[in-house]
């Protein structure tokens, strides 16, 4: 065990994330209402693209811990800034990876909107892929990921392929997408084109499963999804439904 003073702030620290790189390194990610090490909490810095009419401390960190030294791991790189964070609160970080294209996905909820994205609902999702240096190479926050209403708990899982999926909870429907209850999840696929590693040449949202596949319960509700992908491309979702899927049977309660 090894407590980092780089990651250590003057305030409480929770909701912690964490997943295991190729080359012996892993990548935490939590939230905090301080500031990481060289870094600023973004409710201290002046607004650049949208109002803020309640500032929030809480701030989600990323980070990757490398050991180079044997049973001596130490801080590469921090990331607290916009390319997760907005000036109000940003909660339940998760990260995945996809190892062989050498590409870190990051998504969280936010009560505002990161990157300067327009809020699209009272809470929206976000997400964001970085190389292993810590870099930025796209991210999106818009209406092909957030509806117009309430977006929350968001899950990531990702292939070999460049593909990456994110589940989440909405209110209503997603752009392109279909409103089955007024409660339920969602799962979204994007693809970043790989031309080499840790570098894409464009990306964007291949699609939305509610306006392709009927696996919502009818009149009911659906909720805390969970997700997973295999190397190959095929994706695995399972979620709390509160009434029978179609060619299901619901036994009892949730």
């Amino acid at each position: 065990m090894k407590l980092f003073g780089e990651l250590q702030t003057l305030s409480d620290s929770s909701q912690p994330a964490i997943v295991a790189g190729p080359d012996n390194e892993i990548y935490v990610a939590f939230v905090t209402k301080g500031s990481t090490g060289g870094n600023i909490n973004t409710a201290l810095v002046p607004s650049f693209c949208i109002s803020c009419p309640t500032l929030d401390m809480r701030d989600i960190a990323v980070a990757r811990i490398d050991e180079l030294v044997p049973n001596n791991p130490t801080v590469s790189w921090i990331i607290q800034g916009a390319t997760v964070n907005s000036c109000a609160a940003e909660t339940v970080p998760q990260l995945t990876i996809d190892k062989k294209n050498k590409l870190l996905y990051i998504t969280g909820q936010s009560s505002r909107a990161v990157q300067c994205f327009t809020p699209i609902g009272s809470t929206n999702i976000f997400i964001a892929c970085v190389n292993f240096s810590g870099t930025l190479i796209w991210s999106d926050g818009s209406a092909l990921l957030n509806c117009t209403s309430v977006n929350s708990n968001p899950v990531l899982a990702a292939d070999e392929t460049g593909g990456v999926y994110i589940a989440s909870e909405t209110t209503s429907a997603v752009s392109g997408g279909a409103a089955h209850s007024v409660k339920q999840v969602e799962l979204i696929r994007y693809k970043s084109t790989v031309s080499g590693p840790g570098t894409i040449s464009s990306y964007g949202r291949q699609w939305v499963l509610s306006a392709t596949l009927p696996i919502w319960p009818s009149a009911a509700t659906s909720e805390l999804p969970s997700v997973v992908a295999d190397p190959a491309g095929n994706v695995y979702m399972a979620y709390v439904a509160s009434g029978a899927v179609p060619g299901g049977v619901k036994v009892n309660g949730a």
